[in-house]
């Protein structure tokens, strides 16, 4: 049911009945500006926005404020706005209880299935804009403490499961941060340390001290499979509660007793979560192919892509907009391809002038980005373990 037959129904059932309609926001003003209303019994519109006595004018409308319907006369209330449930528990709970209108029938001007369709475009839409948009400070960045892992997952999209050993030197660490603290003058709200598993790294401590003697405000994490805490010495926990890092665990379908680390992160005092609700939500693996003939279109891939200028990677002394680059050389190494990563793919913290420099890049689409087929990415697939064929990455 389109909009109007659904606006047309509503006259229909609430033919004698006074109704105010709550929202007079962008969608909203939609709605008015191209459907006929005039059937509809409206005695006004309400909106937090209408405070300011100025901005009371809604295309003829009698413009009221949400407080005034604790006494307003109406029989109805249709809601214009994509938030129906958060809206319709603001009047119900909050509002309009102990009121006169606490029994006042309360609707949708959309039906759900409608709703829930806008609500997917407007968050693809706001998404894409914050891709796009240049971040006023750098939000996050993630660095790998080591290349390899103990777990084998399908389709890694930082194709861990094809990389050798290796491990971050603790000396190139402690520059490319220190140059970061100097561009950033310390403010970076979150700091990932991660892998590959970082705790494999046999001076893992040591990132853990010199991240926070240069980084004191930051939130600095360390994303972990949780399969080597348990076996953690006493020093790890220490640590990590004198340094304030925070362990987030990604719970994968295996055996691992996450009771006896919650048990020992409280214990310890260390702040500890599942990272992606893992602990509610079952992990899946996922499909993230390449296109090795680099024929897709770059601005939309990164506008579409979740990772894009969101998992910001340091590696090498250079900033990448995502994690893929940066750890392609394992699938080109393994599988003998030749995934193109250049200069114009990064950007060189060393040779950055400024903070704002390094934001204004990282908000543009890079050449990698031709080599991502999005159309045909997959999400949701059952976790399962890599067989290390390229059929998983192509």
């Amino acid at each position: 049911m389109n909009i109007q037959k659904r606006i047309n129904k509503s006259a229909r059932k609430y033919a004698d009945k006074k109704v105010v309609v709550y929202g007079a926001g962008v969608y909203s003003q939609d709605l008015f500006e191209n459907n006929d209303f005039s059937k509809l019994n409206i005695v006004a519109v309400a909106d937090k926005k209408f405070e300011n006595p100025k901005k009371r004018e809604f295309f003829g409308y009698n413009c009221i404020t949400p407080e005034d319907l604790k006494t307003f006369d109406c029989d109805v209330i249709l809601i214009a706005n994509l938030d129906v449930s958060l809206i319709q528990d603001f009047l119900e709970d909050e509002l309009l209880c102990n009121t006169k209108n606490e029994d006042t029938e309360i609707s949708s001007l959309a039906e759900e299935q409608t709703l829930r369709a806008l609500q997917k475009e407007v968050n693809s839409l706001r998404a894409s804009l914050l891709r796009t948009t240049p971040q006023a400070s750098l939000k996050q960045i993630e660095i790998h403490l080591v290349e390899h892992c103990n777990l084998n997952c399908f389709g890694c999209n930082q194709y861990v499961p094809l990389a050798e050993k290796g491990f971050l030197d603790i000396e190139v660490f402690k520059k490319q941060i220190e140059r970061l603290a100097e561009l950033t003058q310390t403010r970076l709200e979150r700091m990932l340390l991660l892998g590959g598993e970082p705790l494999l790294h046999p001076e893992l401590l040591e990132f853990l001290s010199v991240s926070r003697e240069l980084f004191p405000n930051t939130d600095i994490t360390i994303l972990t499979n949780g399969v080597l805490l348990n076996v953690q010495k006493e020093s790890f926990w220490k640590q990590c509660a004198a340094k304030r890092i925070t362990v987030s665990i990604t719970k994968y379908p295996i055996k691992t007793n996450y009771a006896k680390i919650e048990e020992k992160a409280e214990n310890y005092g260390v702040q500890m979560y599942y990272y992606g609700n893992t602990d509610k939500i079952k992990k899946t693996s996922y499909y993230w192919p390449l296109d090795l003939n680099r024929c897709q279109n770059a601005r939309e891939n990164f506008i579409k892509c979740p990772n894009a200028n969101k998992c910001v990677t340091l590696k090498n002394g250079k900033l990448f907009t995502c994690s893929a680059p940066p750890h392609v050389h394992h699938f080109n190494k393994y599988f003998n391809q030749n995934v193109e990563v250049t200069e114009h793919d990064c950007i060189d913290i060393y040779e950055a002038q400024n903070i704002n420099e390094i934001l204004q890049f990282l908000a543009k689409p890079i050449p990698f980005c031709k080599y991502c087929d999005v159309k045909r990415r997959k999400e949701g697939l059952e976790w399962s373990t890599s067989k290390r064929v390229i059929e998983e990455w192509v």
